[in-house]
């Protein structure tokens, strides 16, 4: 009866062991035990361990059912470069990338980066089934002590890892590309990662010049060669985040942000100011402009050309000098003058014009028809050109901007 009861116990003593030892290995290495998967994971491929094998760094490159991978944070802040998620070796199973497992590593729970000045690759990996002295932490970065080696960086163009990496207890050395080993003739593999993240591109584009019931503005443009979305902008005096915010607001389709400040810069003034620019995935840019306000002559409550008049009370800002007709809120002088404008008597008739923009003119001949009650009044005695202070027919502020340019200028 005691024999029966010490084969009983032994072989209970016995299951309860080799059910330990299954569920531990289970737990580590079966990758039916758990789906370790992150959001947008955005590495695949493989790497190579002579002592581990093939390390799958997402599910889709072997078509397994269970989701995991690995993903490098591409949104702008303070996890930015930083490694997450899982990779699968066929015989050490899960390997994380996050640092919630290493704090056992050198440096304590702290995820592997990519730099994006150096495109080197800093922290750690770790085996979770990993034992002994190195706790199966696998080091990313280069070492200057032995074992020396150049660690794993990324390669922009081909857009894939390459380099060893090192893990004392179980893996050995780890290859991220065939290139490592000159190997790619006959086992063609890497690790291949998208990017970072480009930030977006900002720029300020030429000085929006409005008329004379509005503001100066400016115009923002953004940019992405990625393609990413336009989330946000903001517009500052000053430099971007440490200026003054003047307005913000959502982006959408439209790549272009016109800016009115309000109330409006005063004549005169100067100002900088900066447009900022965010992607879809918190990346920002800044493009910053130095903006003057200037005044011309029919803006600036002078009187340029003596007539005792200024700004909207003078009739030389208006076509025609009339004003009873279109305002010229940017009126240039001529030299010479037109003959019905300066002020002699050309015509040697005795009949001046008086030079200083009356509507009524003395001289008939400044008349259509020589006649000053029923005749349209030519203060160039001429046809329409550009010069004449008239923004005629086929004329705007580009083609001829002495007869047509607004109230004020950004320059």
């Amino acid at each position: 009866m005691k024999k029966v009861s010490k084969k009983i116990y032994f072989l209970t003593f016995m299951l309860i062991c080799i059910f330990g030892v299954a569920y531990s290995f289970s737990h580590f290495f079966s990758p039916f035990e758990i789906a370790r998967a992150g959001v947008g994971q955005n590495v695949t491929g493989y790497a190579w361990s002579d002592n581990g094998g093939w390390i799958s760094f997402n599910n889709t490159d072997t078509g397994g059912g269970v989701d995991y991978g690995v993903s490098v944070e591409i949104a702008a802040g303070p996890t930015y470069g930083d490694f997450s998620g899982y990779a699968w070796s066929d015989v050490f199973g899960w390997i994380s990338f996050n640092a919630a497992d290493l704090s056992v590593c050198p440096g304590g729970a702290v995820a592997a980066k990519l730099d994006d000045v150096t495109n080197k690759v800093s922290g750690y990996a770790r085996v979770l089934a990993g034992s002994g002295d190195g706790k199966g932490c696998i080091k990313l970065s280069e070492s200057t002590v032995a074992p020396v080696y150049p660690g794993v960086t990324y390669d922009t163009v081909s857009k894939k890892f390459q380099g060893y990496a090192w893990e004392p207890d179980v893996l050995g050395w780890v290859s991220f590309n065939c290139v490592d080993s000159s190997s790619c003739g006959t086992s063609n593999y890497a690790v291949n990662f998208g990017g970072l993240n480009t930030p977006p591109v900002a720029s300020i584009s030429t000085p929006i010049e409005g008329p004379n019931s509005f503001p100066v503005g400016l115009i923002g443009i953004f940019g992405d060669e990625l393609g990413d979305t336009f989330a946000s902008y903001k517009w500052y005096e000053g430099a971007c985040m440490t200026g003054v915010e003047l307005s913000s607001g959502a982006g959408g389709s439209n790549p272009t942000v016109e800016f009115f400040p309000t109330p409006a810069f005063a004549p005169g003034s100067s100002h900088t100011i900066s447009f900022q620019v965010c992607d879809n995935h918190g990346a920002c840019s800044c493009d910053t402009h130095n903006m003057t306000v200037t005044v011309t002559e029919c803006s600036d409550s002078s009187d340029n050309d003596g007539d005792g008049r200024q700004n909207e009370n003078d009739p030389g800002c208006y076509t025609d000098w009339d004003v009873t007709k279109t305002f010229h809120i940017d009126w240039e002088e001529r030299t010479p003058k037109p003959q019905c404008a300066d002020g002699i008597d050309d015509g040697s008739n005795g009949l001046f014009d008086d030079g200083g923009g009356d509507i009524y003119k003395a001289d008939p001949g400044c008349y259509t028809g020589n006649s000053t009650s029923t005749g349209t009044y030519v203060p160039a005695n001429s046809e329409s050109y550009c010069g004449d202070r008239v923004c005629g027919s086929g004329e705007n502020i580009g083609s001829c901007p002495v007869d047509c340019k607004l109230k004020y200028k950004v320059i």
